[in-house]
């Protein structure tokens, strides 16, 4: 007697694959959903609890708020395992504040004047997981004036509204008579943390240009043409020597310089500043170093 067996065929199986292949994409969606709304109504609570701590405390200190993130602790509102706050504080009278709650990647905030929590950040905080970051290089733009640019040798410098790559003006650099002139920046941060500093550069006549950061360690040439050219630097703060945009000729071409960022880290950002979405100035619109979210 014959006996005859059955199985799958090559199309039934790829038509199983296929719906458990379909299945597993809806359950994930679905479950990403899920943890989206419990992240956003983890940090939506926690705001709305830290609200009621700080309407209290300004009922007990009139036009007052906490003064900074280790006064808002100190009433209770503080980081736990699963959600962080940053904060921020107005020194007016009467006060304002802006507070911002992130759990994951997910960030709410509120105010004093906007009391329900919105998603996203205050100015100035880090949003969605990511830390804030400074520019710590004050007036980067020259935008309201030509402060902390130097001048390197005896090129001269010009707040100039010929061109722009950031805001509506640049620095335009007409190099001196020998090599190497041009202008500079002090220097800031930490011996031994590392940095990383950029600027664009613009030339109408083709040229090569300098971009050096001695007190990195690091420098680099490039040619730049007409149309504005990023340079990148990182290296370790190992001295109080500057940053550096130059000429490498002596009675070289003019140029200009806009939008110079100089960050703690490896990374390159894209340009902000305190005029940028979600930035703050950290003193002086326009000249002082600015803090806000990665763009």
């Amino acid at each position: 007697m014959k006996r005859s067996t059955t199985g799958f065929t090559i199309v039934e199986l790829l038509i199983v694959i296929v719906v458990i292949g379909i299945l597993a994409a809806i359950t994930i969606v679905a479950y990403n959903g899920i943890q989206d709304r419990a992240r956003a109504s983890s940090v939506s609570s926690a705001l709305t609890q830290a609200a009621k701590k700080l309407a209290v405390y300004q009922v007990d200190n009139p036009d007052l708020y906490p003064a900074d993130k280790a006064a808002l602790d100190a009433i209770g509102v503080q980081d736990t395992a699963t959600v962080s706050y940053q904060y921020t504080r107005t020194s007016s009278t009467p006060n304002t504040y802006c507070l911002t709650a992130t759990t994951g990647t997910t960030s709410y905030k509120l105010s004093n004047t906007s009391a329900i929590p919105t998603a996203g950040a205050c100015p100035g905080h880090g949003a969605g997981g990511l830390a804030a970051i400074t520019n710590m290089i004050p007036n980067p733009s020259v935008e309201s004036n030509t402060s902390s640019w130097n001048t390197i040798g005896t090129a001269v410098l010009v707040q100039s509204t010929d061109f722009a790559y950031s805001g509506t003006k640049s620095m335009k650099v007409t190099p001196g008579t020998t090599t190497y002139t041009g202008v500079g920046f002090t220097i800031p941060g930490t011996v031994g943390t590392q940095y990383t500093y950029s600027a664009y550069v613009y030339s109408p006549t083709s040229q090569t240009i300098n971009f050096a950061a001695d007190g990195l360690g690091v420098n680099t040439a490039a040619t730049v043409g007409p149309s504005w050219q990023r340079f990148t630097l990182t290296g370790t703060k190992a001295s109080g020597s500057g940053l550096f945009v130059r000429a490498t000729a002596a009675n070289a071409p003019i140029f200009y310089v806009d939008a110079v960022m100089y960050t703690e880290g490896p990374t390159t950002y894209t340009y902000a500043d305190g005029n940028s979405s979600n930035w703050v100035w950290n003193g002086t619109t326009n000249n002082s170093t600015s803090t806000g979210s990665p763009l």
